[in-house]
């Protein structure tokens, strides 16, 4: 996916989304806007793929594939500066390292959830 927007209407648009941090996603990348704007789009190309496949680990009761795949995700939200999805991914990727799969199943459709409805919001600022 590209990004259509020029680096000022892809931060404003950005900085409208409650769970995007866009300062501290910047920071992460020392403030280059070109750098970020290729992070978010890895991210936003992954996103679904990766979010469904935990979903599928977690069906197939695969809770170390979960954990390392969750891991993952939490990386990838807190490179963006998604910090509060990032932390419930780092809540599931530390209960899945001690093999507790069923708050996993019990605590992941609600970050599955909002990470779809993440994904909803980024599809505009990507053609």
């Amino acid at each position: 996916m590209i990004c259509v927007m020029d680096d000022t209407n892809f931060i404003n648009s950005l900085s409208q989304i409650t769970d995007i941090d866009v300062s501290l996603g910047l920071s992460r990348v020392e403030g280059d806007v070109f750098m970020y704007r290729a992070t978010f789009s890895i991210f936003f190309n992954n996103l679904l793929k990766e979010s469904n496949l935990l979903m599928s680990l977690l069906d197939e009761n695969d809770i170390t594939a979960f954990g390392t795949t969750v891991h993952t995700m939490k990386t990838m939200l807190s490179t963006i500066g998604a910090m509060e999805l990032s932390e419930t991914a780092l809540d599931l990727e530390l209960n899945a390292k001690k093999g507790e799969a069923d708050y996993c199943q019990t605590n992941y459709p609600l970050l599955h959830q909002k990470l779809l409805v993440l994904n909803e919001n980024l599809k505009p600022l990507f053609n």
